[in-house]
């Protein structure tokens, strides 16, 4: 894999951002690009299926087009209610796991500890208990099938 070069003109141009709004910081970064000239990230295999979708349902399809084009605010809003009502899901698992979770935690050494929050600490508020529950799953895994050491065998002779 090749890798880029940056070209000889130079380093980016500073930007004036302002950090929390208090008082403007330097930050080395590139202009952005308008949102028009953003590609994103395709599937193919999804984006077949999906196209299958919409063709058996195409009355659908088209409600959800008028929507966008007649009325974008309630679009978002519609797109909101479905994340809105996976994480209600996830909060009713989190709710069902959260004390055995926080039973393991509490029986791990302080370093397991610091590492978990280390790693959800970045996480929007309202998605924190999710990120815990499954940063300890992923933790507990590892350490159930890290291998272990082999103890030496005595030599019968």
């Amino acid at each position: 894999m090749a890798i880029k070069q940056r070209p000889a003109e130079g380093p980016p141009p500073l930007q004036m951002v302002p950090d929390n709004g208090d008082t403007p910081t330097a930050r080395t970064s590139e202009i952005p690009t308008p949102a028009a000239a953003k590609q994103h990230a395709s599937n193919p295999k999804l984006d077949a299926r999906l196209d299958a979708y919409m063709k058996a349902d195409p009355k659908m399809t088209e409600y959800f087009a008028n929507l966008v084009q007649q009325s974008p605010d309630r679009a978002v809003r519609k797109l909101m209610l479905n994340e809105m009502n996976k994480h209600d899901q996830n909060m009713q698992y989190v709710s069902k796991v959260m004390p055995q979770v926080k039973e393991w935690l509490s029986q791990q050494t302080p370093e397991v500890q610091q590492r978990i929050q280390e790693r959800i600490q970045n996480v929007p508020p309202v998605h924190q208990e999710v990120a815990l529950v499954r940063e300890a799953k992923a933790v507990k895994m590892r350490m159930d099938f890290a291998p272990k050491p082999r103890q030496a065998m005595a030599a019968s002779v």
